[in-house]
């Protein structure tokens, strides 16, 4: 195993570990919405995000639908977190990071990423509406450089998965 090879495994068990950290904050966020649509379903204010306590004229049916959205992001970002950590595990006990597994995970990220950002963006317009405002939601141009990103340096490592197999098959 050459020197860049071990810089690449440590980077990536380094990596690996900072993604599953990072994981708490999605399912931190997970658990609130779950909180929120245990009060719904107990019809118990307490246990209501801040928001749905302070906009009176807002149906429960609104708040379970909205809840369940926000389960669904929350859902979506965890797992895109725990697929990214899985790409740099697996990256940390292999040979070759060039797998074609690792590409159709970044494609996932991608996705994932993107229907977070919009639905994240949406869900305050919507909850603005519910409070009695007018709906507009806040979409940063620049949050949507990163599945952008994500999604070209997957064709990058597609291409050089390719190149990798042709170069083990020549040997």
């Amino acid at each position: 195993m050459t020197d860049l090879q071990k810089k690449i495994q440590k980077s990536s068990r380094f990596t690996s570990m900072l993604f599953g950290y990072l994981c708490i904050f999605p399912f931190w966020g997970l658990l609130l919405a779950c909180t929120n649509l245990w009060g719904l379903l107990r019809n118990d204010d307490r246990l209501l995000f801040t928001f749905a306590r302070e906009a009176p004229k807002v149906s429960r049916g609104e708040l379970f639908l909205y809840t369940l959205l926000m389960i669904s992001i929350y859902l979506l970002a965890t797992w895109g977190m725990l697929m990214a950590r899985s790409i740099f595990r697996q990256i940390s006990e292999e040979y070759s990071p060039f797998n074609p597994i690792h590409v159709k995970k970044m494609r996932r990220i991608a996705l994932f990423s993107l229907i977070c950002i919009l639905g994240k963006a949406l869900l305050e317009g919507w909850a603005m509406v519910m409070q009695g405002g007018r709906f507009s939601p806040d979409i940063n141009l620049a949050w949507f450089l990163l599945p952008i990103v994500v999604y070209s340096f997957s064709f990058i490592l597609d291409y050089a998965c390719q190149l990798q197999a042709e170069a083990d098959t020549t040997l």
